[in-house]
C-alpha cells in the first residue's frame, strides 16, 4: 500500500496557522518616560471603543478565514524555541513600548493570523519535554523519547545498539518533501546541528552527538552504523539533499587541526578557534565536492560564512546553499556584528532561503527556527529573549511579503515553554522589564518578569535587594 504523506492529504485550509504550546538586561532605552502613573487611554474609557474594535476584528476574521480548497504548494514552519505564552505576551508588550505606546494593546504579526490553537507537549518518557523529542514530534508526526532525534519511542537516550537505531528511524517532513520533488531548507540561529534543526534530517540516540559518537556507550559491533549529526547532514538522506542550510556551528564540520576561518569570541575578544572533529574530515569541503559530483555549475551552489557572502549571491541561479555564520551558535540579535563580515539576522537568512527555494517549480518546505529565544531564557536574560522573539516576528513578516499567501501554508509554533512568569499587578504601560509596585513581607519589590528557575538559584540563599537596581538597562 502506498504510504500517504502530508502532500497527499493536507489541503490549504488557510494561508496561516499559529500553534501555541504550554507544557541581563538590555542595552537600549525605551522611547518614553516612566508610565507608572498611567491608568488608561482616554478612548478606552468609552464602551463604543470596544464595540468598534470587536466589530473590526470579526470583519477581519470573516474576510480572511475563508478556506482555500487547494493543495499547499509551499509550507513554512516557524519555530520559536521556548516561546511560550508568557514570552509571547511580554514580547507583544515590549514591541508596543518600543513604538512609544503602552504596549498591552499591541499585536505581533502572527497574532493576526486567522486560525490559532493550543497543543500539549510532552516526550514519551518525560512530562516536561526537551527540544529533540518535541522537534521529532512535530516534524515526523511521531512522539519520541527525551534527547532522541528522528527515532520512534522504541529507542531511548544512549541506546547502545546502532543497528536498532537505524531500524527505528522515522522520516521527517523534509524527506516527504524531497520524495514529492519539492525543494527543502532549514534556517536557525542556533548551531545547524542543534536539536530542532537536526530533527529534520538526523536519526540519533543522543542530541549531543553533533560531531562525535560516544564510544563508551555504543556497542563495538554496531559502532560503524552510527554517524554523528553533522556527518548525517552531509552523507545521508534527507540531509545531503537539503537545498538550503543556514545557521551556526562551524566547529562540528571542521577537524581539530584546522583553524576556523572567522575565529570565535571569548570574553568579548576575537581569538583563534579550531574544529572539533576527531576524524580529520572537513565536511564543508565534502559538501562542496558533493555538488561538483552532482554536475552543478559553480554558480549553482555556494558556501558562505558572513552577511556579505549571503547578500552577494545570485539567488535566481543558486540551487544549493550552505551558510555557517558562527563557530558555535549565532549571536543574539542585539549583540551580532552587523558589518558585511558579520552575521546576518534571522530575517535576512529567511529571505535568502525563500528566494533560493522559490526557484523550484514544485514548491518548497522550509523550517525556520528562532532558537536563541530558548538560550536567553536558559541564561535568565528575559529582555534578550523578548528581543529574539521580535526578530523572529520580523522574519515571519518578511516571509509573508515574499510568498503568495494563496499557495503557502505558514505555521508558527513553539516546541515548549519556559519558567518565565508575568505577575505583580504592574500599572498599565509599566515597562515590561521593570519592577512592579508590589512588595513581599520584607518590603522587597518584585519585577514584572520572574523566572521560577535558572542560574540565579545556585548563588542566592535569599531574595536580593532590588529596590535600587535598574532592571531596564
Amino acid at each position: 500500500m502506498k504510504r500517504l504523506s502530508i502532500f497527499n492529504f493536507f489541503p490549504l485550509i488557510s494561508s496561516s496557522i499559529i500553534l501555541f504550546h504550554f507544557t541581563f538586561s538590555s542595552q537600549f532605552s525605551l522611547p518614553f518616560n516612566d508610565r507608572n502613573d498611567f491608568t488608561s487611554l482616554l478612548e478606552e474609557n468609552d464602551p463604543q471603543y470596544w464595540y468598534e474594535m470587536a466589530k473590526a476584528d470579526l470583519e477581519e476574521r470573516l474576510n480572511v478565514a475563508r478556506p482555500l480548497h487547494k493543495m499547499a504548494r509551499n509550507i513554512i514552519i516557524f519555530v520559536g524555541d521556548g516561546m511560550g505564552i508568557s514570552t509571547i505576551t511580554a514580547s507583544r508588550i515590549l514591541k508596543g513600548q518600543l513604538k512609544g505606546g503602552c504596549g498591552e494593546e499591541e499585536r505581533l504579526e502572527f497574532e493576526r493570523f486567522p486560525y490559532s490553537s493550543l497543543i500539549k507537549t510532552y516526550n514519551i518518557d518525560k512530562q516536561v519535554p526537551d527540544s529533540a523529542g518535541t522537534a521529532t514530534a512535530f516534524l515526523t508526526g511521531v512522539k519520541a523519547n527525551f534527547y532522541t532525534l528522528g527515532l520512534s519511542g522504541k529507542i531511548k537516550k544512549n541506546h547502545p545498539d546502532c543497528s536498532m537505531v537505524q531500524k527505528n528511524s522515522v522520516d521527517s517532513i523534509m524527506k516527504w518533501a524531497i520524495d514529492a520533488d519539492k525543494a527543502t531548507g532549514v534556517v536557525t540561529t542556533t548551531r545547524i546541528t542543534h536539536a530542532t534543526p537536526a530533527a529534520s534530517y538526523a536519526h540519533i540516540q543522543n542530541r549531543d552527538w553533533e560531531y562525535f559518537i560516544d564510544d563508551s556507550i555504543v556497542n563495538e559491533n554496531s559502532k560503524s552504523l552510527c554517524k554523528d549529526i553533522a556527518k548525517q547532514l552531509i552523507e545521508n538522506q534527507p540531509g545531503k539533499s537539503l537545498n538550503v542550510v543556514l545557521g551556526g556551528g562551524r566547529y562540528s564540520f571542521l577537524p581539530k587541526n584546522q583553524r576556523d576561518p572567522k575565529g570565535m569570541f571569548l570574553n568579548d575578544k576575537l581569538v583563534d578557534a579550531y574544529g572539533k572533529r576527531d576524524d580529520g574530515r572537513n565536511l564543508i569541503d565534502e559538501w562542496l565536492n558533493l555538488r561538483e559530483i552532482q554536475g552543478l555549475q559553480q554558480n549553482e551552489y555556494a558556501f558562505v560564512n558572513d552577511t556579505e557572502g549571503l547578500k552577494c549571491l545570485n539567488y535566481n541561479q543558486t540551487k544549493y546553499l550552505l551558510g555557517l555564520f558562527n563557530y558555535t551558535n549565532m549571536e543574539y540579535e542585539l549583540l551580532r556584528n552587523r558589518e558585511p563580515d558579520g552575521e546576518p539576522s534571522l530575517t535576512e537568512m529567511t529571505e535568502a532561503a525563500i528566494k533560493v527555494l522559490s526557484n523550484h517549480p514544485n514548491g518548497f518546505v522550509l523550517l525556520v527556527e528562532g532558537g536563541r529565544i530558548d538560550h536567553a531564557h536558559h541564561e535568565g536574560f528575559a529582555t534578550m529573549a523578548l528581543l529574539e522573539t521580535l526578530e523572529f516576528e520580523r522574519a515571519i513578516r518578511r516571509a509573508r511579503e515574499l510568498v503568495s499567501i494563496e499557495e503557502t501554508l505558514i505555521i508558527v509554533t513553539a516546541d515548549h515553554s519556559h519558567s518565565l512568569v508575568i505577575n505583580g499587578y504592574p500599572s498599565r504601560g509599566n515597562r515590561i522589564e521593570d519592577k512592579t509596585h508590589s512588595f513581599d513581607d520584607s518590603r522587597l519589590p518584585y519585577t514584572t518578569l520572574i523566572y521560577t528557575n535558572g542560574p540565579g538559584f545556585r548563588t542566592l540563599s535569599q531574595r536580593s535587594e532590588m529596590k535600587y537596581e535598574n532592571t531596564c538597562e
